[in-house]
């Protein structure tokens, strides 16, 4: 082995060793000895395909769901086959420093929108505003919001940058209107309070943009999978639901993982 071809092996290695094998090894662990990072991730494990069982009563469908990332690791788009109100497809944006700006759920080719929402930042980098504007027009990519209609929040982190406060509010007819206030509480075992939790990884851990948009940022899954992957990931749910897209019923999830 030449000393090049030998550096080479010796760098992959320790490439794997840092990015792979601690997240294998276990997140939970890592999450338990460092409790300041209470949205630390598992991107090394993320989401590739969703499919659900969907019955109208009539017919059953596979609805399929497909996931795409950036080189960072982060989603930029969900796609759908059977896209229709409550069930629109997912953009998402960001900015040069790769910090999610703008979640988009536009329709398949109607040019329209269901929800668009963009993010505001502190100097801690955490989301602490979002405003939202609901069923506007599209131009190719770009959503077009309704200045006078929205809906307004603003977040509260604690020391572990898991979001335990939301304020929110609604702009129309040039007022303000509905306000509400909602506080969020972990238990010792790092899971948001009340529910039922298996001991294994969170679905929403294997991304911290799935933990910002469900508020929760919990350790462990509030059901009990039907089955499992090798990184102790939910792979099959027979009768359960998930906050990501929302999803009910049967789910069968597929990862990109090591």
């Amino acid at each position: 082995m030449t000393p090049k071809l030998f550096s080479r092996r010796i760098l992959f290695l320790l490439v794997f060793g840092i990015f792979v094998l601690p997240s294998c090894q276990k997140l939970l662990d890592y999450i338990h000895a460092h409790p300041g990072d209470g949205d630390a991730d598992f991107k090394s494990c993320n989401i590739k395909k969703i499919t659900m069982v969907f019955s109208t009563g009539i017919s059953t469908y596979n609805v399929h769901y497909l996931f795409t990332y950036n080189i960072y690791g982060n989603p930029v788009r969900i796609t759908n086959d059977l896209v229709s109100t409550g069930n629109p497809n997912f953009y998402f944006r960001y900015d040069k420093y790769n910090r999610l700006i703008q979640t988009i759920r536009p329709y398949s080719s109607n040019g329209l929108y269901e929800t668009f929402n963009k993010y505001a930042y502190n100097a801690k980098n955490q989301i602490v505003r979002d405003t939202q504007y609901a069923f506007g027009h599209m131009s190719g990519d770009t959503a077009l919001p309704d200045p006078n209609t929205y809906a307004y929040t603003e977040y509260t982190y604690d020391a572990q940058n898991r979001i335990i406060h939301q304020s929110s509010r609604v702009f129309r007819n040039n007022t303000w209107v509905f306000p509400s206030e909602v506080d969020i509480a972990y238990n010792a075992a790092g899971n948001r309070l009340p529910g039922d939790y298996d001991d294994k990884i969170s679905l929403n851990r294997t991304n911290k943009v799935w933990m910002f948009l469900n508020k929760d940022y919990s350790v462990n899954n509030p059901f009990i999978a039907t089955r499992y992957n090798h990184n102790n990931l939910p792979a099959f749910i027979d009768n359960g639901h998930i906050q990501l897209l929302p999803l009910e019923g049967k789910i069968t999830i597929e990862y990109m993982c090591p």
